[in-house]
């Protein structure tokens, strides 16, 4: 996994074991007040983790469910507005065929949450003249993708906006009030929440300092603010290729013309700028990563999907039935080979072969939910802080004052203590030491 994702694993199997809470996350013993992120997304994983123990795929079936949640609900914000489940699978198409899709659901990203719920909120709020309180759920939800990652869920609220000005919302006075109660009731239950426990404002407040504040002002991981937008291109390129061949298909053999293409032209630009509005805030700061951004993907594929059902309508329309059935047939095969294919590869080292073997090797010597000492020149090499805590319990520190009774370092190093002695183990990478005579 992505190290991210792998402290993230850590802190919701702590979590489910009871060290720390949801309010005082529990990383390790020398960092048990993690508070990088809402907390949320690791609470929700942490109930996983109590059905299935201390299990490595605990996080992937959390990760899993996050997606097959979301695709979900773009189905039903799809039936929402073209009234039909026909083509519902045309969105979940063109959201596949975006890499970082794929990539944060096996490296168990909080954005895997976050949403889930920003497409809830986009689906309620899209039902808000059915019952008053959907935009009520609407609220709730966009609160809850706030405390699954924060800030980035906010581009939700602009959602009244673009309805209006684009064409899908048909007065300036409902506009303006449907994002009034939105906005409002999004706010309402952090001041229940500071009536209840100041904890948990603590946490956030913590959060907003530490992640956003310092992170505006001093990190940067870009050259430049308009890196998100090139990564944002990267990823939508496929949906983009494959939008342009089949609409010079369409064209070419006459299926379709111009007016044709614009019959969901508003709803289209309305979903597109709605995610475009998630993209353009991060580049305020030069912390940009391509994961970001992703609750705006379902949404880039809603706009995707609405734009091209004209050219998909009709070359459905010329398919013979006797080809929609081979494509089923096909789509069962692929969905068989798939689930083989994944199971085939379990119990297999996906990659870094060689630390993982180091680890589990280290592993059957060191006691579990222990502390271990490591030498400064690994002090950066951040995954095994991760890969310990998380399939050890056990905790790294890099303390050369209050030396632990194992000692770690990188192949055959000059920088030992004295009083250690090599532990005979077969290493690539790392060696472990054990101090000779323990007190």
């Amino acid at each position: 996994m992505f190290l991210d994702g792998m402290i993230y694993a850590t802190i919701s199997r702590n979590m489910s074991i009871g060290l720390g809470s949801i309010w005082k996350p529990f990383y390790t013993i020398t960092w048990n007040d993690f508070h990088e992120h809402p907390p949320l997304a690791l609470w929700l994983e942490s109930l996983v983790f109590r059905m299935t123990g201390d299990s490595i795929y605990a996080e992937r079936i959390y990760s899993f469910a996050m997606f097959v949640f979301t695709g979900g609900v773009m189905t039903l914000i799809w039936k929402r507005v073209t009234n039909s489940l026909t083509y519902g699978w045309l969105p979940l198409f063109f959201w596949i065929t975006i890499p970082t899709v794929s990539w944060a659901c096996s490296s168990n990203m909080l954005e895997n949450t976050m949403m889930v719920f920003t497409s809830l909120s986009v689906y309620f709020y899209l039902r808000k003249d059915d019952r008053f309180y959907f935009i009520a759920l609407s609220g709730l939800c966009l609160f809850l993708a706030f405390l699954s990652k924060g800030v980035f869920a906010l581009f939700i609220l602009s959602l009244p906006l673009w309805m209006k000005v684009l064409g899908t919302e048909a007065k300036w006075g409902k506009a303006i009030l449907s994002g009034m109660v939105l906005l409002l009731l999004t706010i309402v239950p952090f001041f229940i929440f500071a009536l209840i426990d100041q904890e948990i404002i603590a946490s956030l407040k913590t959060y907003m300092d530490q992640q956003v504040i310092r992170s505006v002002k001093n990190v940067q991981t870009v050259d430049h603010r308009w890196k998100i937008l090139e990564k944002m291109f990267s990823d939508l390129l496929p949906a983009l290729i494959i939008s342009v061949i089949m609409v010079l298909f369409g064209l070419q053999k006459k299926w379709i013309d111009k007016k044709s293409m614009n019959s969901n032209r508003a709803w289209a630009l309305t979903f597109f700028f709605l995610a475009l509005s998630g993209v353009l805030p991060i580049m305020i700061s030069l912390k940009q990563s391509s994961f970001y951004i992703m609750a705006t993907f379902p949404i880039f594929s809603l706009a995707f999907g609405l734009y091209m059902l004209p050219v998909i309508e009709r070359i459905f329309d010329r398919v013979q039935p006797g080809t929609t059935a081979w494509l089923k047939w096909i789509s069962i095969a692929l969905l068989i080979g798939g689930t083989i294919l994944s199971i085939a590869q379990s119990g297999r080292i996906g990659r870094d072969h060689e630390e993982m073997k180091d680890l589990y090797t280290t592993l059957d010597v060191i006691p579990r939910e222990s502390v271990i000492s490591m030498s400064v020149d690994l002090s950066e090499e951040w995954q095994i802080y991760a890969r310990y805590s998380r399939y050890g319990q056990v905790t790294v520190t890099t303390d050369q004052e209050n030396l632990q009774n194992y000692y770690l370092t990188g192949k055959n190093s000059h920088i030992v203590p004295q009083g250690f002695t090599k532990v005979p183990l077969q290493t690539t990478l790392y060696d472990l030491y054990k101090r000779a005579s323990q007190p």
